[in-house]
């Protein structure tokens, strides 16, 4: 596991031994992302939402951005 980050140089926000996670590859994705953030802080979730993503959802974004989507 040499992909592994020390607990002291991860942010406040992620310290700790429980998060929320899910993967995003397209922005066909991004509504139910952004509602599922919503909905975990809305019920007060004490742990953190981490979004993994690909990089081919960094092509699609940078494809909406010069196109002004």
């Amino acid at each position: 596991m040499g992909n592994c980050v020390p607990e002291s140089a991860k942010p406040p926000e992620l310290r700790g031994s429980k998060v929320w996670t899910t993967l995003i590859t397209n922005t066909a994705y991004l509504s139910g992302l952004l509602t599922l953030d919503y909905s975990l802080k809305r019920a007060g979730s004490k742990y953190p939402l981490v979004v993994l993503y690909t990089d081919s959802f960094l092509r699609m974004d940078t494809k909406l951005w010069t196109r002004g989507e």
